[in-house]
């Protein structure tokens, strides 16, 4: 839910869109923020982070939802990352601030931070990709067993044989098989390639 700001925000009239990405695409005109003014009204913690102001980010966070999204689908880790606000990217990102979330353009927060090439935001963000990653792998572990249980088990065998027009050549190309056997909640997968002889599991 869309939190209170509290104030009213600053700033006259200026214009009615500034643009917050320096990559020259089709998309650009999709990653504008609104009036300040309007902004600071209906997205306080996205005004925030737009300001730099890393003393409201921080007591913002306590009543607004970091995963909001603006009109143009830009979470406040969004801005932060286009804005290059690196102390609203490690306190939005130490509040659990989505980094899989795309915006209207369909850019995520990391994939923003890969096409302006801060490799410190580039790190902090992946590290809190795969821990999100992991967690919500981890959420979905119950459902995963459950579907797991009402598939029932079975055994599935695939072959592969590999051949080549050139004289001999197919003598040494591999012949692979695949043998995935599901009990239970189980799943074990064997893989012999008959070209080298080797055996994987």
């Amino acid at each position: 839910m869309p939190c209170e700001s509290g104030s009213e925000g600053e700033g006259g009239a200026g214009p009615t869109t500034e643009s917050v990405s320096g990559r020259q695409d089709p998309d650009t005109e999709l990653l504008v923020v609104p009036d300040p003014v309007v902004l600071s009204k209906r997205y306080p913690l996205h005004y925030s982070v737009f300001q730099g102001d890393i003393k409201r980010v921080s007591a913002l966070l306590r009543t607004c939802d970091v995963t909001e999204q603006d009109v143009h689908g830009n979470t406040a880790l969004h801005l932060a990352v286009m804005l290059g606000k690196k102390e609203c990217v490690h306190l939005l990102l130490a509040h659990g601030a989505p980094v899989r979330v795309k915006n209207a353009a369909g850019w995520n927060p990391l994939a923003e931070a890969i096409s302006y090439g801060d490799r410190q935001t580039i790190t902090s963000l992946l590290r809190k990709f795969k821990q999100q990653s992991r967690e919500t792998l981890e959420e979905k572990r119950p459902e995963l067993l459950q579907a797991l249980k009402e598939l029932g088990d079975f055994y599935l065998e695939l072959k592969w044989d590999f051949h080549s027009w050139v004289p001999l050549v197919s003598r040494i190309l591999p012949s692979d098989t695949c043998r995935i056997y599901k009990s239970g909640v189980c799943i074990r997968s064997v893989v012999t390639s008959h070209a080298i002889g080797c055996k994987t599991t």
